[in-house]
């Protein structure tokens, strides 16, 4: 199939008219588009092979966990270009993953906002964060940064860690600058993979936020893009089990 994108006067029109027509995304089908703009969708050059997105989790960060594989298994040969365009996005919010939106924001008729139809259906602002705050964005950007072409096997061995708190876990990564390089962002979701499966540990919030921020330190220090995979992964173990383990707060 050809992946349909929103021309760009349509997504301008639409988000400057959302206060009109948030409502309209709680309907069956974005049909309605169409009685409010003249052929709003157009059909791009991008082909790829046919898919759907898991909607079937009620725990949303192992769908988000299934979805990253999905997308970016289906998407992969978009250009980085083509990927950070909104146009492509809104296209596809608008048209076959219209359902799935749905499901991912649990929009209901008492909990419909604009602003959260704006953030999910649209960019809101340009930059790098807007990229893993959609919900749709994200889950492409995540299987870039974690793709590993080499691992012919399992390339997403990577994503372990996400299985749970995907979204909050993502945004604070993807804040540092350093998750900008696929292998320092897979070293770290591997080490903190491998330190719970260690220890029987699930690792709360505040201490994988500190490993967050030891590595954004370390950086300072050294040069990261230098290092192996594993050397990466062997400091952000030896940090935490020499500086954090003692006095860490666990959910076991």
């Amino acid at each position: 199939m050809n992946l349909s994108f929103m021309k760009e006067d349509a997504v301008l029109y639409f988000k400057e008219n959302l206060k009109y027509n948030y409502k309209n995304y709680l309907l069956d089908s974005p049909d309605w588009l169409y009685e409010k703009y003249e052929k709003p969708l157009e059909e791009s050059r991008i082909l790829v092979s046919d898919f759907t997105l898991d909607m079937n989790q009620e725990n949303v960060s192992l769908g988000d966990y299934n979805n990253v594989k999905t997308i970016y298994t289906h998407m992969k040969n978009i250009s980085n270009t083509q990927a950070i365009d909104e146009r492509l996005w809104a296209g596809l919010s608008h048209s076959i993953f219209w359902k799935y939106l749905q499901y991912r924001t649990k929009i209901n008729e008492k909990n419909i906002k604009e602003s959260k139809i704006l953030f999910s259906y649209f960019f809101k602002n340009s930059g790098k964060r807007i990229l893993v705050i959609n919900p749709l964005t994200r889950l492409w950007w995540v299987g870039r940064q974690v793709y590993d072409s080499s691992n012919t096997e399992n390339p997403f061995y990577a994503l372990e860690f996400l299985k749970r708190d995907f979204g909050t876990k993502v945004l604070n990564l993807f804040s540092y600058n350093y998750a900008n390089n696929p292998k320092i962002t897979r070293a770290t979701l591997v080490a903190l993979s491998e330190i719970e499966k260690e220890n029987n540990i699930v690792l709360v919030r505040n201490i994988y936020l500190k490993i967050f921020k030891y590595l954004n330190m370390l950086g300072g220090i050294i040069i990261l893009d230098s290092l192996e995979q594993e050397e990466i992964i062997e400091k952000i173990k030896k940090y935490y089990y020499k500086n954090i383990m003692i006095n860490q707060k666990l959910i076991k």
